[in-house]
């Protein structure tokens, strides 16, 4: 025998590619789930910022003695959108990404970020609220949604 004949070859390089593709396709997978978890957490935080920029507004109208929801009618049972940076309301618009401090909103001079973010607060219940925070964002195959919701109460409000 001289040499390999085509068909071992052909095996030789059928097997090399097999022991190839399988570590391969395992990184790529990490690579996407650790991308979604990046996303999903971003998610988190974004939602998380918005409820904490309410209750922000809240106290702050109990200490200059104005009424609990006061700064945020435009978000009063329907959507819309804050900066929470600027404190400035809006209803439309894809949140901004700002590298040089790593601050989303939507002035903020920074690159689409791919998250949207909608508030609503219904105040249907007296001295109670039951935020809503949607985050959405696009993948490469289609849009993810993440939900938080938070109740809550004017506790500064007089008891009967």
């Amino acid at each position: 025998m001289k040499g390999f004949t085509l068909i071992e070859t052909l095996v030789a390089v059928a097997i090399m590619m097999l022991a190839v593709t399988g570590p391969l396709t395992i990184a790529h997978r990490g690579v996407q789930s650790a991308l979604y978890a990046k996303d999903q957490v971003t998610a988190y935080y974004l939602a998380q910022d918005a409820v904490e920029y309410i209750r922000s507004v809240r106290d702050g109208n109990f200490l200059a003695s104005k009424s609990w929801l006061e700064e945020l009618d435009l978000c009063l049972n329907t959507d819309c959108m804050i900066d929470t940076i600027a404190g400035t309301k809006s209803n439309s618009g894809e949140l901004l990404y700002n590298s040089s401090n790593g601050q989303y909103g939507y002035g903020n001079g920074g690159i689409k970020s791919g998250f949207t973010r909608t508030i609503n607060i219904d105040d249907t219940v007296e001295n109670n609220a039951m935020i809503e925070v949607k985050i959405s964002w696009n993948t490469s195959l289609f849009t993810q949604t993440f939900t938080i919701q938070e109740n809550m109460m004017d506790i500064f409000a007089p008891t009967p």
